[in-house]
């Protein structure tokens, strides 16, 4: 998965990709994926194709979630969310360059949505570039504090790196936003034993 990556603005983009979760990355660390949500902005307010999207990945058909996730992406005011969801499917499908492609896209338009900012972090450590996987998960905590999965995010690479001290204080705000996870606790005992 060592595949280079393009620089985050002024790329092309081929948006072709889906929203839906990958495999459980809780399995392998407390960490999964951030799909937009109504939080972003409420269902009501989402367009028919966004909505297709979601339903048809949620479905597992994944072709017509990209293509109406490419729909969606046309409506400016609800592309940036349209975007990621589509850069999940990409994930998901091992694209990993297009994933970042589509993020960086979502990020121009929308420069402060954590869950882009995460996502693209969790692509980039997929690539094998935690330093910059690390900078995509601190840009997530300066436009959301509280977001728990990159603190978790960002203790994992810390912890890989032998910063055992500074991961630990990473997980322990992880843990401070989302106390009922049994994963980052988890972790955190690993990390500190």
């Amino acid at each position: 998965r060592g595949r280079e990556r393009r620089a985050r603005n002024g790329v092309e983009v081929d948006p072709g990709g889906l929203d839906r979760p990958l495999e459980p990355l809780e399995a392998l660390a407390p960490v999964g994926v951030e799909e937009s949500t109504e939080e972003d902005r409420p269902l009501a307010e989402l367009s028919d194709a966004f909505r297709r999207g979601k339903e048809a990945g949620a479905g597992g058909d994944l072709p017509a979630a990209m293509n109406a996730y490419r729909e969606a992406g046309a409506d400016s005011s609800i592309a940036p969310f349209a975007l990621n969801n589509l850069a999940l499917i990409l994930r998901r499908q091992d694209r990993l360059d297009e994933a970042g492609r589509v993020l960086a896209q979502a990020i121009d338009r929308y420069p402060e949505y954590h869950r882009a900012h995460y996502n693209l972090g969790l692509v980039l450590r997929d690539q094998g570039r935690g330093e910059e996987a690390q900078s995509s998960f601190e840009y997530a905590l300066r436009c959301k504090p509280s977001h728990a999965r990159s603190w978790a995010a960002i203790a994992g690479l810390r912890a890989a790196r032998g910063e055992t001290e500074s991961a630990g204080q990473a997980y322990a705000q992880a843990i401070r936003f989302e106390p009922t996870s049994k994963g980052y606790r988890l972790e955190l005992g690993r990390t500190l034993v």
